[in-house]
């Protein structure tokens, strides 16, 4: 019950992280839609978080490269299951890391995601579509800061705000943490959009 339960939570942030990428103003999406599938991987062990960490990435490559089935079904197919490896073994890093002590994993988080995203820009196995600050594009005044940090330092803020929230949400950290850790993002994107 507790893994149907698992995956059905997983399923949904998936599909509302890719709903961050559809046209129109779902962006907005990709600010959160990370908190709770952090909170549920930092939570398992072993084999349980690398599946965990595929299904989420499987879920969220399909929601998200459905239209590529126009082209090619099996295509679309063999795409969505050897693309979520790329996802799927940064979360597991991040879960090992965690495991270990938990600032690590927490703070390691978003340069593992910028750097994932960065490797699939290389090599003819490029594959850079699903980027975290594509996600953005309909939002003019956040979009700006791309011309200084790139499309990569967009990501790392998102990952970041993600990460934020998700402490906020955590029983263990105390209140001087958790005020913090909700200013932060608040102030963050007031930045952005300021700058823009």
């Amino acid at each position: 019950m507790e893994t149907r339960k698992r995956r059905l939570e997983l399923t949904i942030w998936a599909f509302l992280l890719s709903l961050s990428f559809y046209p129109g103003w779902f962006g907005f999406l990709a600010w959160f839609s990370l908190v709770r599938p952090f909170m549920i991987l930092s939570r398992l062990e072993g084999k349980t978080a690398f599946r965990s960490a595929y299904f989420f990435a499987f879920c969220f490559n399909a929601f998200s490269l459905y239209w590529v089935a126009q082209v090619t079904p099996p295509g679309t197919f063999s795409a969505v299951v050897i693309v979520a490896f790329y996802l799927t073994s940064i979360l597991t890093i991040f879960n090992k890391l965690y495991r270990i002590k938990p600032i690590y994993g927490t703070f390691a988080l978003p340069f593992l995601w910028t750097g994932l995203e960065y490797f699939r820009t290389l090599s003819e196995f490029a594959f850079p579509w699903s980027d975290l600050g594509y996600s953005q594009s309909y939002y003019l005044y956040i979009l700006q800061i791309v011309s200084v940090i790139s499309v990569h330092g967009l990501s790392f803020l998102i990952v970041a705000v993600n990460v934020m929230l998700w402490q906020l949400l955590r029983k263990e950290v105390d209140l001087a943490h958790k005020l913090t850790c909700g200013l932060l993002p608040v102030g963050l994107v007031t930045l952005l959009i300021a700058y823009g």
